[in-house]
């Protein structure tokens, strides 16, 4: 079941994960086990890593980064939606700014590719699918 609460940013970790303080409401929130905030990775969506020996990919995933920093920058506060946790025992969910969330945001600025626990190779392809359409819009210089 879907929650939706008030969230302020911690840490944003790469383009598809992030670390949050979660408003309970009544004065409380949750800021993760270590204090350090919640693990939240963007559901549905697929980012370039950053951390990798892969300099291309890297670069890729830099960009994704500094997207997100755009869109919900360290210390803001937006919307979470929860849906669940995955096998690492990261909430999914999503993160609303005004009337815009980050998942489809990502996706449309090709930043991200769809992901729900697909085979890798196919995700890989829509990466370089996307690498190919930024590069076509002068949106990373090569």
């Amino acid at each position: 079941m879907d929650r939706v609460y008030k969230t302020t940013v911690r840490k944003i970790i790469d383009g598809d994960s992030l670390k949050l303080d979660v408003d309970l409401g009544f004065g409380l929130t949750n800021s993760g086990d270590d204090g350090r905030g919640i693990n939240l990775r963007v559901a549905g969506v697929d980012t370039e890593e950053v951390r990798t020996r892969d300099l291309i990919q890297k670069k890729f995933g830099l960009k994704a980064k500094a997207f997100v920093a755009d869109f919900v920058p360290v210390g803001s506060t937006a919307i979470l939606k929860t849906i669940e946790r995955d096998k690492y025992g990261r909430w999914l969910g999503d993160i609303k700014v005004g009337r815009k969330w980050l998942s489809k945001e990502l996706l449309r600025n090709n930043l991200g590719v769809v992901y729900n626990g697909e085979n890798k190779a196919e995700v890989k392809k829509a990466h370089l699918l996307n690498r190919e359409i930024l590069r076509e819009e002068g949106k990373v210089d090569f």
